[in-house]
């Protein structure tokens, strides 16, 4: 919580955002008994949905080419 001579320091996982927001609320709590609201989200990803699954398209491709055979 910090002294007369020193600045607080609050150490956190920066890995987990949700477990941030509480121990920053709880120090506030702690150091002015005043709580606050925070909240946090991730950005939206832009990663595309696999339209088609190449494995399955691959197998039929070489199974064709196998029974043409």
């Amino acid at each position: 919580m910090g002294s007369n001579n020193s600045e607080p320091t609050v150490m956190v996982n920066v890995r987990r955002p949700s477990a941030v927001n509480q121990i920053m609320n709880l120090y506030t709590i702690m150091a002015s008994g005043v709580g606050i609201s925070s909240s946090y989200y991730g950005f939206a990803t832009t990663a595309i949905p696999a339209l088609l699954d190449f494995k399955a398209l691959i197998f039929i491709v070489y199974y064709g080419l196998i029974m043409s055979w």
